[in-house]
């Protein structure tokens, strides 16, 4: 984990929350590169071609990854 934030003290009292987690690159079949993560998290990965990038980008079950 590289970075983590926080949820502000009693805001969320009572709930499951997650603070914004930025993690450092993680191999395409870890965990956190191959499942749907329901939270704030980015587990980074790297393409070096176009290609790749699209295909990293479709790999996915659920079809709803986003990056930049």
């Amino acid at each position: 984990m590289l970075a983590q934030g926080k949820v502000a003290d009693g805001v969320h009292s009572g709930g499951f929350y997650v603070a914004p987690t930025l993690f450092g690159e993680v191999p395409r079949n870890h965990q956190l590169a191959c499942e749907e993560v329901f939270g704030p998290v980015l587990p980074p990965s790297r393409s070096t071609r176009k290609e790749d990038a699209i295909e990293l980008a479709n790999a996915t079950e659920s079809g709803l990854l986003a990056g930049v």
